[in-house]
């Protein structure tokens, strides 16, 4: 997966996330599901994001941990306990992990806080194994999915010689979200004069004022590409068009 967003889209995501998690919980677990310690967001959650990360208002510390033990995941959830996503946890001096702190080891009816909580987007930002649940994947999609509308479609052949620049969004460019965080395209207009001549291998997203959104790898059935084409080989001046496209926050979010 090489898809890439970009600021405008990222703190649109990370605020839409500090409007779904203010007054929510988060819990430390132990690698077999034990929980260790519960601790209150505030609300709001976050402060107003910038550059795609969110800094968390204060915590609410533990003041009695719930049992012992070491602590290998967080999980976050809404002031409804929906699950929104969770990831792994471990010390900043050993290995990488998506959330840090000072002592994985908790201790019953001890106390247990977190000084510092970024929220990052996409998932991507995210160190290693985050994994996002459906009631956070449908606002997250929505919501980058709101900054296309009347947008732009690009794609760019290797070494960046822009191919298509006409496709354009509708407003709104997607329809109603639908199970498992997934959008789909209203009609998207067709490009009848492409500029060049070449084979298309990326793809940029833009919105109306031409601020880049996202972009990824284009390709044909089989290529693994994040866009898939019919044929990615684009004739100067012979119309090309996108008939159907999907978007969908992955569930499972890796570097």
């Amino acid at each position: 997966m090489t898809v890439s967003l970009y600021e405008i889209s990222q703190n649109t995501a990370c605020d839409e996330s500090d409007f779904l998690l203010g007054s929510g919980t988060i819990k430390l677990t132990t690698f077999g599901g034990l929980v260790l310690s519960t601790m209150k967001f505030g609300n709001p959650a976050f402060f107003k994001a910038s550059g795609g990360v969110a800094q968390a208002h204060l915590i609410a510390s533990d003041l009695d941990c719930a049992a012992t033990g070491t602590v290998a995941f967080y999980k976050c959830y809404n002031d409804l306990m929906q699950l929104f996503f969770s990831g792994t946890v471990g010390l900043a001096t050993i290995g990488q992990y998506d959330m840090y702190i000072n002592t994985t080891r908790i201790e019953q009816h001890g106390t247990c806080r977190i000084d510092i909580f970024n929220l990052a987007w996409p998932p991507i930002c995210f160190a290693t194994t985050t994994t996002l649940y459906e009631p956070m994947q449908e606002p997250a999609v929505v919501a980058v999915g709101h900054e296309l509308d009347g947008g732009t479609i690009k794609l760019l052949a290797a070494g960046g010689l822009v191919l298509s620049s006409g496709m354009t969004f509708s407003n709104p460019a997607f329809g109603a979200v639908a199970a498992g965080g997934i959008v789909t395209a209203n009609a998207i207009g067709t490009d009848n004069n492409p500029a060049n001549t070449g084979t298309a291998v990326e793809f940029q997203f833009l919105d109306a004022t031409s601020k880049l959104i996202m972009s990824g790898s284009v390709g044909v059935a089989g290529s693994g590409a994040d866009l898939i084409m019919n044929t990615n080989n684009i004739i100067a001046g012979v119309a090309v068009s996108i008939t159907s496209l999907t978007m969908q926050v992955p569930q499972r979010c890796s570097p």
